[in-house]
């Protein structure tokens, strides 16, 4: 998009040298209209395509990251942050299986059944707590 960019600037700059120079004033007026409307629309194409991408630094990134590392597992507004964060859906199966899709570039999917859910549970337990008592704020 920059070198048509780059063109459409040349092609202007060639008719106003044109035009100066007294040659078919209506035909390249017309033409220099025209090519400003095309490059503001490749202007407005590449200003939609910079929205796609967030440009972070290495520190924005670590302060981002120890910020979520940081936070309170208690405060539900912290919860619904890392959620949104880290995953993209979560699918329910009636056989008791689930499939999670997090926010990565790759478009991971784990599928975890019953029975890695409760050891999961199982490990969790040993640690001291119940995940799924964990997964609630304490009344």
């Amino acid at each position: 998009m920059n070198k048509e960019l780059a063109e459409a600037n040349k092609a202007i700059e060639n008719l106003i040298k044109a035009i100066e120079s007294g040659k078919h004033i209506k035909l390249l007026s017309d033409r220099i209209t025209q090519k400003e409307a095309e490059k503001a629309e490749i202007e407005k194409a590449i200003a939609l395509e910079k929205l796609k991408y967030v440009d972070l630094t290495a520190s924005e990134i670590q302060f981002f990251l120890t910020r979520l590392k940081n936070g309170d597992i208690n405060d539900m507004k912290y919860r619904k942050l890392i959620v949104t964060v880290l995953i993209n859906s979560v699918y329910l199966y009636d056989d008791g299986s689930i499939m999670i899709a997090f926010n990565a570039g790759d478009e991971r999917q784990i599928t975890l059944n019953a029975d890695q859910i409760a050891d999961f549970e199982a490990e969790f337990a040993e640690m001291g707590g119940s995940f799924l008592n964990e997964m609630h704020p304490k009344s």
